[in-house]
């Protein structure tokens, strides 16, 4: 970039010199038809001519250097802003995981509760005494006994404890007086989350 001003500085000055010199041959021409012009006096002009020009393009080279300083400043300072703005992306995703990872953990201990308030709500709603409604049974594996934890009692290890002793979902949900398909839920829930 400075190369290029430095390079347009000379090439004025180059087209500053020949404008000068042929405006001397025109004067030189013009001395030629009146002898009185005094050479002295059109040497002075030439000078003072090169010399403004050396000063405007001297005063031009000093505002391209202050422009590429302050050009390289602000290229500085974008870069410093686009670190900052990437470390603030990442912390932002960091914290977002954080978050949803919190959400998970919160929806899946409020799944083992939401059963037991729905048994509660549940528990004065009249049934439908209508024929049976015939469902396809799937086949049904117990859950291993030792993944159980027996020491707890809620209605999720219950089932579970059930599970492990290799009784059916219809004889768990009759034992412990809950819908088939909570029951079934709530096995299905604790495969996923052992594999």
């Amino acid at each position: 970039m400075e190369m290029i001003i430095v390079v347009s500085v000379v090439l004025i000055t180059v087209a500053v010199v020949l404008v000068t010199f042929f405006a001397y041959l025109r004067n030189m021409k013009r001395q030629q038809a009146s002898p009185q012009l005094d050479i002295s006096d059109l040497e002075e002009r030439v000078l003072e001519l090169v010399n403004r020009f050396q000063h405007i393009s001297a005063t031009r080279i000093n505002t391209f250097e202050l422009k590429i300083k302050e050009m390289n400043q602000l290229i500085q300072q974008a870069n410093e802003y686009y670190m900052r703005l990437t470390s603030v992306i990442s912390e932002a995703y960091k914290v977002e995981s954080e978050l949803l990872e919190r959400s998970r953990k919160k929806d899946m201990e409020n799944l083992f509760e939401k059963p037991q308030k729905q048994k509660e709500e549940t528990e004065n709603v009249v049934e439908y005494a209508g024929p049976p409604v015939l469902e396809k049974k799937e086949p049904f594996s117990p859950v291993p006994r030792e993944t159980v934890d027996l020491q707890t009692s809620s209605i999720e290890h219950q089932i579970l404890n059930l599970s492990s002793e290799g009784q059916s979902a219809e004889d768990i949900a009759e034992t412990l007086q809950i819908g088939r398909g909570e029951v079934q839920l709530v096995l299905e829930l604790f495969r996923r989350k052992n594999k």
